[in-house]
């Protein structure tokens, strides 16, 4: 859970005295709402240390550019987070999606008899 006191002080004391250590702590004190982004919104748990990761980019742009003045962290940083992981899936993630009309070109033609997936597992 995020401690909002303690992250509106940390902010506070990042924007008077930029240091790497307070900036470190803010990054870890949000670190359950970077989880959160990538639990709840994607299912790839193949990349999800790569998720976090570039969660915590964008989340240390973040705490760059956020206005204590101007409203609330989360709210600030979250679209920031979800953009910089949705950037990262189109750049790194290669997934070939073939039009159902055109499916019967790529299936050699001892599948193409089996209807499920799990009987062209079977049969190999």
């Amino acid at each position: 859970m995020i401690d909002k006191y303690k992250n509106k002080e940390l902010l506070g004391k990042y924007k008077l005295n930029p240091d790497i250590k307070i900036k470190d702590s803010i990054i870890r004190n949000n670190l359950p709402l970077i989880n959160d982004i990538v639990n709840k919104r994607y299912n790839y748990p193949n990349f999800k240390d790569d998720l976090v990761q570039e969660g915590m980019l964008a989340m240390s742009k973040c705490i760059d550019d956020f206005d204590p003045d101007k409203g609330e962290f989360t709210s600030f940083s979250y679209p920031a987070i979800n953009n910089r992981i949705i950037n990262w899936l189109f750049r790194y993630q290669h997934t070939v999606r073939v039009p159902k009309g055109k499916r019967a070109e790529f299936v050699p033609d001892e599948f193409t008899h089996l209807s499920q997936p799990s009987e062209v597992y079977e049969s190999l």
